[in-house]
């Protein structure tokens, strides 16, 4: 209810997660009761904790709500490139979001998996075959995934 009245800072609510992750549940039952403005303030914030695996599987929980809008999949999207620590259902996750017949959504995927790339050397060739298969535009963005990853390339 804190949240709902605007009671709870954010920075608070991100200090609150990391002690408590499990408690992201009710910020996914909540999240959509919430206006935007709130929303998107939420999702920056748990970018910022995205390493915690609760908060990854909070993440794609909200994304997969029908009643979540398609600029918030987008930062939530956006949320889990932040993650240093990507669990497995979370690299599943943006894989299958690489091929979303929304292009914003595949394009956020694909610059959030050459972000992750970082630190999960394994999917810098799903980058490079996304690269060999793509028209133009796709190559232009694979190319930016690959310097968000830092690309080592062999």
């Amino acid at each position: 209810n804190n949240l709902d009245n605007g009671l709870l800072s954010y920075s608070k609510l991100k200090d609150y997660l990391k002690i408590y992750p499990e408690k992201i549940e009710y910020i996914v039952k909540r999240f959509n009761k919430l206006d935007d403005s709130k929303q998107s303030k939420i999702l920056g914030y748990l970018a910022l904790i995205s390493d915690i695996p609760q908060i990854q599987s909070g993440l794609i929980n909200i994304y997969q709500d029908n009643f979540t809008s398609n600029a918030n999949k987008i930062r939530d999207i956006i949320a889990l490139g932040f993650t240093k620590k990507p669990t497995s259902k979370t690299i599943d996750f943006l894989l299958q979001e690489l091929y979303n017949d929304k292009e914003e959504i595949s394009n956020t995927a694909l610059l959030a998996i050459g972000r992750i790339s970082k630190y999960d050397n394994s999917l810098e060739e799903i980058i490079i075959q996304y690269y060999k298969n793509g028209n133009y535009s796709q190559k232009q963005l694979a190319i930016k995934a690959m310097k968000n990853g830092g690309f080592k390339g062999n």
